[in-house]
């Protein structure tokens, strides 16, 4: 099984054009398209292609928009708020935060109407593994995700949250856009 993550992973490193990975596991259905937002042009595409395909649907389907987000480590800043207030604090901003984007970014009302938000705190757990939680634990048929293209040298010392996922996820198919 583990070569399998590592063919998976230099084929995302290799490819520079759109790529879909379809695990073995896989059923023949599309009802629920996840799509992870952190607001930059990559997940624009993601958003794009989710709403391109739903179109094309002769039934459309549910594309789920999350958002994973940090609460930074407080000990750190001179905050007067407790973690729940930031926390507060921080999930409104995203909600308005995603709402704009999908206002900026969707403006067609029907596409809209089709699409729903999530807000995931990241925990101790990186940002990949909670995606692919939250996509197994709500029937998710397939993740479109933006994928930044780093180098080579980039990716060894950092990695990629598009690699993590793909790594983690054996039984959801993932369209990695670029």
């Amino acid at each position: 099984m583990i070569h399998h993550h590592i063919l998976a992973r230099n084929f995302l490193r290799e490819v520079r054009t759109n790529a879909l990975v379809v695990p073995n596991t896989t059923l023949p259905r599309l009802a629920n398209i996840l799509v992870p937002i952190d607001f930059s042009s990559y997940s624009l595409k993601a958003l794009e292609t989710a709403v391109a395909i739903n179109r094309s649907l002769d039934k459309p389907v549910k594309i789920t928009c999350i958002n994973v987000y940090e609460i930074p480590n407080l000990t750190f800043y001179n905050v007067e708020k407790t973690r729940q207030e930031l926390k507060q604090l921080i999930e409104k901003d995203r909600k308005m935060a995603m709402v704009q984007f999908l206002q900026q970014q969707v403006p067609n009302i029907k596409d809209r109407k089709y699409i729903k938000t999530e807000l995931l705190e990241k925990e101790h757990f990186d940002i990949g593994y909670r995606i692919n939680e939250f996509a197994k634990g709500n029937n998710m048929d397939m993740v479109i995700m933006g994928a930044k293209g780093h180098s080579k040298l980039e990716l060894l010392l950092m990695g990629s949250t598009t690699e993590r996922l793909v790594n983690k996820n054996n039984s959801i198919p993932t369209l990695i856009v670029k």
